[in-house]
């Protein structure tokens, strides 16, 4: 067993379920903590030349054929919400904008049974074309990064200068479509 895999074990709770007489199944760390939250990488790409995570001769992209699909993506995220105790699942990449699939896994995760709390963390360029799509779909939260607008010569990363360079905004749910007024855009 290797030590990544001793870092993060799953373990049976000591609750029981009445009806099976077993636990749930949660991912503890290995100091005891159980995690609830999981993060999610959707694409290696990115629209920007960040310092702090593209280097100046860049990277090598994976193949697409080594890249999960959309439907992969959903199937594993459902395993950790109803097997192993996530309650919440936040989208990140590169740039998750950047995802042909992204409206829809979000949208096949609001699907049947409880779904967990979705949210994106984005550099915000891409959120004017999709920001409305992923709401009705049912995104609940968007962090956006704002180091992007920095300059690039006194740009350290956020995570050396312990800062946290972003802005948080919550999503007020999706207004259902037989209540939204039908207007053509001008």
């Amino acid at each position: 067993m290797s030590d990544r895999s001793r870092r993060l074990g799953t373990r049976r709770s000591k609750r029981t379920d009445p009806q099976t007489g077993r636990g749930p199944t949660v991912l503890i760390d290995t100091f005891g903590r159980v995690a609830t939250d999981l993060r999610v990488s959707l694409t290696d790409r990115c629209n920007l030349r960040c310092t702090y995570c593209m280097p100046e001769e860049g990277l090598q992209w994976l193949a697409k054929p080594d890249l999960l699909t959309d439907d992969e993506i959903v199937r594993l995220i459902r395993i950790a919400v109803t097997d192993l105790g996530v309650t919440e699942v936040r989208f990140t990449g590169g740039e998750p904008l950047l995802r042909p699939g992204l409206v829809g896994i979000v949208e096949a995760l609001r699907g049947p049974g409880a779904p967990p709390r979705m949210s994106l963390t984005t550099n915000g360029i891409g959120l004017k074309r999709t920001a409305t799509a992923l709401k009705a779909a049912g995104l609940d939260r968007v962090n956006v990064s704002w180091t992007p607008c920095a300059p690039t010569s006194s740009r350290p990363s956020p995570a050396a200068t312990g800062t946290g360079t972003s802005s948080t905004a919550w999503l007020p749910p999706a207004t259902p479509a037989s209540s939204r007024s039908r207007s053509t855009p001008s």
